[in-house]
Parts: structure tokens; C-alpha cells; sequence
């Protein structure tokens, strides 16, 4: 084939999955193509990267990009299979997962890539995502493409954060291809973080300026040697057997709301339930590898060092966003950095698409293909509903 390997993004939300590409493929990507849905969230990335054409998958006449490139990836909406997703909304019928048929669909059989990826949650390569995983891989049947999924864990490629995903490829061979397994080495996220040029924006922004109550109430209680080993405020207190002080303390203070919070949670876990835990959460300097970078955490990691919320710019950083990447409006689009692919991920499995177009890909003898970057393993998709959960 050509050198010069031409790729676009269907649904690439912030970014991180374009980047990983460009870092990989070289050079800008041919054209955007989205839906109006995802809007809010792409402006970021159009705004990065301003010359790209740009299409309305559903408003535009698409004819002109029908079979002009050689790979696309996409990143398309993951709650449906989100193990943060509490509802009863999950699986293959939610409608989360709608976006991810609807983007096969139209991808397989209009834009007809030599591949077509995308990154989606942890759930996907589990029975959990049994069901999704078997319509995606007949949307590629009948479309002449082998299927398959590749579980990693962003701290597996670079970025010292626990990020455990699923990527998906279809590849226009009878067979899917094995991919190269893995296991880039990183630094210890404290001096990851400190890569961060000072001329940067947003480092001057916290995700949370406002320092919780059972924060406040265990600096005062504990050295800094018990509060800082990774755990939530609410494990400390309950741990270190803070209940009754604690509950006396808040109704000293007058915070009436937060004791029935703490005593609510109290009486959840003495009758053998979880809850869900929404208190700020201390990271241990010990640990090399951060937590991940979620919308529901981003407001409550606390930096063992600095003794504060992490800046916005370090979540960009730990999801390898480019140090001139900006979000136009920080508070409102910070949530978005954490619906998004870490760069380096998007490159290494980018990397391998790169390698299959080159033909430098040994190949499997299954046209449905599951593999596991963390524990090195591969086997035939068509066993998955025998397959454990992991």
C-alpha cells in the first residue's frame, strides 16, 4: 500500500482517539463525520484542529468520502456497558449502545475502510457485553469483515493511570489478525505530572476549590501517615472507628444534612449493602499508578503532596491530551476530558492497525477474535458465552 496511510473520525467526541491516530498515522485526519448529538463534545477537537472537513452524518451528502480512506476509528457513548452505570439501563438493549450499531452500520457499508475501530468500556470484553459483541461482529459478517476485541489498561502504554478498556476492530480479511501485546514502562504519576510545561493553561483551575467536611475533620484527627493510602474519607473514618466522633462533630458544626449522610451509609453497611461513595478520596504517594480519570471523581482525588483537587490541566495530562489542547469553557467542558481516550492507547492499537495495513500481521485462524493485553492471552470470540468474566 501507499506510505501515506489516509484515516478519518466518526464520533471522536474530544479527541484523544484522533490524536492517538495522528501520532501514529502522521498528519491531520481527511475529515470528521459525527452526529449532532455529539456536538457539544466535538467542538474541542474542531477547534484543535480547525482545517479538518467536517460532516453532519445524517444532514450532509456523503458520497464524495464513500471508500476514500483507509482506516476510521470512533468513539462512540460506553454507559450502556459502564460499570458506573447504576441503572437498569445496561447491556446490549440499552441506548447508549444504539450509537455503536448505528456507527458500524453506516461505516461498514458506505465508507468501507480496510479498518474500522473504535474504544468502548471494560464491560465489552465481559458477558456483560456478550450480546453487543455478537451484533457488532454480525454487522462485520455482513459487511465481509472478521471482528475482534482487544481488553488493555492505560497503564500498560505509558500513562501511569488505571484505565481498563475495551477496543474493537473490524478488518476487511477472512480472518482477524493477531495483535502485538503491550507493556510500556511509565513513570511514577507524581513526576508524570510534572512533565507538564509552566507556560501550560489551566494549571491554575482545581476540579473542586471547596475542601469537604470529612476532609477538613480527619486533618484535624489523623497524622497525614493514616489519611493518605488510597482510601475514601468516609473508609477512614469507619475504619479508624471515627463514628461517633465524627457524627458528634458534624452536629457541633450544625452540618445536620451531612450526619444523616454518614449515619445513612452507616446503617447501609451494618445490614450488609453497598452505597455509593461520593466522599473525596486520598491518593497515596506510595502508588505509582493513579486512579482513573472519571466525571464522578475528577472533583474528589485529592494530591497527597499539595494536599488539594488535581488541576485541570494534570487531568488533561493523565489522559495525554496535547499540553495546547484547550477546553473553551473549563468548568463546564472538564467532564468531557474523562469521556474521552488517553492518547497513548489510541496509538499503540493505531500502531497495530498500521502494522495490518502493511502486512507485517501474523493472522489468526478466526474471523472473531478476542484478546487480552493484560494477561497476554488470545482466544476464539465464538466461546464467549463460556468465557469467565474478568
Amino acid at each position: 500500500m501507499n506510505d501515506k496511510i489516509k484515516y478519518a473520525s466518526v464520533v471522536p467526541l474530544i479527541g484523544g482517539m484522533t490524536i492517538g491516530n495522528k501520532l501514529a498515522f502522521g498528519g491531520d485526519p481527511e475529515f470528521f463525520a459525527s452526529y449532532s448529538a455529539f456536538a457539544d463534545n466535538e467542538k474541542l477537537l474542531y477547534n484543535y484542529m480547525p482545517e479538518v472537513p467536517r460532516y453532519d452524518i445524517e444532514a450532509d451528502d456523503l458520497s464524495e468520502i464513500y471508500g476514500s480512506v483507509d482506516v476510521i476509528s470512533a468513539v462512540c457513548p460506553c454507559a450502556g456497558l459502564s460499570m458506573m452505570n447504576a441503572s437498569a439501563s445496561r447491556g446490549a438493549d440499552a441506548p447508549q449502545n444504539q450509537w455503536m450499531f448505528k456507527t458500524a452500520d453506516f461505516v461498514l457499508e458506505n465508507l468501507r475502510p480496510q479498518v474500522f475501530f473504535g474504544e468502548n468500556a471494560p464491560g465489552l470484553y465481559t458477558n456483560l457485553g456478550r450480546e453487543v459483541a455478537e451484533k457488532l461482529y454480525e454487522a462485520g459478517k455482513r459487511n465481509g469483515y472478521s471482528f475482534s476485541l482487544i481488553r488493555t489498561n492505560t497503564a500498560l502504554h505509558g500513562i501511569p493511570q488505571r484505565r481498563v478498556r475495551t477496543f474493537y476492530f473490524f478488518w476487511n480479511t477472512p480472518t482477524a489478525p493477531l495483535l502485538n501485546y503491550y507493556e510500556t514502562p511509565s513513570q511514577h504519576w507524581l513526576e508524570y505530572l510534572k512533565e507538564i510545561p509552566s507556560d501550560a493553561t489551566l494549571q491554575e483551575s482545581v476540579a473542586n476549590k471547596n475542601e469537604e467536611i470529612s476532609y477538613v475533620y480527619l486533618k484535624e484527627k489523623l497524622p497525614a501517615e493514616k489519611l493518605f493510602i488510597n482510601r475514601s474519607t468516609v473508609e477512614i473514618i469507619l475504619n479508624e472507628g471515627l463514628y461517633e466522633d465524627y457524627t458528634d462533630y458534624l452536629q457541633r458544626k450544625g452540618y445536620e444534612e451531612e450526619a444523616k449522610k454518614i449515619s445513612y451509609i452507616k446503617a447501609k453497611l451494618d445490614s450488609g449493602k453497598g452505597f455509593w461513595n461520593s466522599f473525596p478520596h486520598l491518593l497515596d504517594k506510595n502508588d505509582p499508578i493513579s486512579g482513573p480519570v472519571t466525571g464522578r471523581s475528577m472533583d474528589r482525588l485529592i494530591h497527597p503532596i499539595e494536599h488539594r483537587t488535581f488541576t485541570y490541566r494534570e487531568y488533561m495530562h493523565l489522559m495525554g491530551m496535547p499540553h495546547d489542547f484547550q477546553l473553551l469553557d473549563p468548568k463546564k467542558d472538564l467532564n468531557k476530558v474523562a469521556q474521552n481516550v488517553p492518547t497513548c492507547t489510541a496509538r499503540d492499537w493505531s500502531l497495530e492497525v498500521k502494522k495490518f495495513l502493511k502486512g507485517e500481521l501474523q493472522f489468526s485462524d478466526t474471523d472473531f477474535l478476542r484478546q487480552d493485553n493484560i494477561i497476554r492471552k488470545a482466544e476464539v470470540s465464538k466461546k464467549l458465552k463460556a468465557s469467565p468474566v474478568f
